[in-house]
């Protein structure tokens, strides 16, 4: 399950990082044709309400950056191969936590990968059986 969450994280990093990218300078060039159109046809307000929207929506897209990343090195440190039971519970409920935020931050396909990810890594540290250590007796 821990080698299932870390792909699934390096895949939604990769998904998520490329989704607030490209959506941040294609928001930016949008609101800027659209802007300028209502200008064009004498709609100021218009205009001013295009130039707000695109930039809430940009803010939106470089919070999901920063989420995106966030969320991509709790997973993969989270699924070391024999990190400690409550390490893996952890940081596997704040990747899944992570995944619930970009939902309002317009960075879907991650979060969902991010949820699933956070979810795997949940269920493996509850499942982590403790290793059982050999006694050695004296001169061996």
């Amino acid at each position: 399950m821990k080698m299932a969450a870390k792909v699934l994280c390096i895949i939604a990093l990769i998904v998520g990082l490329i989704w607030a990218t490209v959506g941040f300078f294609g928001s930016w060039v949008g609101g800027a044709v659209s802007a300028a159109g209502k200008v064009l046809s004498n709609d100021s307000k218009g205009a001013a309400s295009a130039i707000s929207d695109t930039s809430m929506l940009m803010i939106r897209l470089i919070g999901s950056f920063v989420v995106v990343i966030i969320a991509g090195v709790l997973g993969i440190v989270g699924s070391d191969k024999k990190p400690a039971k409550l390490k893996t519970i952890i940081l596997g409920l704040l990747t899944f936590i992570c995944g619930c935020f970009l939902f309002p931050l317009n960075n879907y396909i991650a979060a969902v990968i991010y949820l699933v990810a956070g979810f795997l890594l949940l269920l493996a540290g509850l499942i982590v059986k403790p290793e059982k250590q050999e006694e050695k007796m004296p001169g061996q």
